[in-house]
């Protein structure tokens, strides 16, 4: 009966040591790398009123990348979420995730339209690296009017 005690002891620390040393890399860690998706949500509104727009659209571009994320339906009116692909870099041991790291692009910064029939398109510029940071947060977009050229008077008449 002693000695059952004694494998017992001796198999419960032989597992917490095991436990331990994975925890801390002790057997060493592998790489993966893995496509993940940043979903930001932004809140359109107009300039002048602070009123919701409806019907807005986005386009994302990088250099030497012209659709650099997609549109994703959302259920909510007047907000507008896009989910941008970024790799990340995992680093596991046996057991645990021991960290990970996003790999960065050849163009830091991310350009995102905002696109409306009735206003001017701004673009807006994130920084890759400050992706995560944003996932899930709802930022707010003004879209000013757009200019209306003047028309041509009503004659349409030129005096020589």
């Amino acid at each position: 009966m002693r000695n059952a005690y004694i494998v017992l002891i001796v198999t419960t620390l032989g597992f917490l040591l095991f436990l331990l040393g994975d925890y801390l890399a002790w057997f060493g860690t592998s790489k993966s790398t893995l496509l993940d998706y940043v979903q930001i949500n932004f809140k359109i509104v107009d300039e002048e009123t602070g009123a919701l727009l409806m019907h807005a659209h986005v386009r994302c571009f990088q250099k030497k990348n012209r659709n650099a994320c997609s549109e994703v339906k959302s259920d909510k009116a007047g907000i507008l979420s896009l989910k941008v692909p970024v790799h990340k870099i995992i680093t596991r041991s046996h057991l645990f995730k021991q960290g990970e790291t996003m790999v960065e692009t050849e163009d830091p910064e991310l350009h995102i339209m905002f696109i409306h029939s009735d206003y001017a398109s701004p673009v807006e510029s994130v920084l890759t690296k400050d992706l995560p940071l944003l996932e899930g947060k709802q930022l707010t977009i003004t879209m000013p009017k757009r200019m209306v050229q003047a028309s041509p008077e009503p004659d349409g008449e030129s005096q020589e």
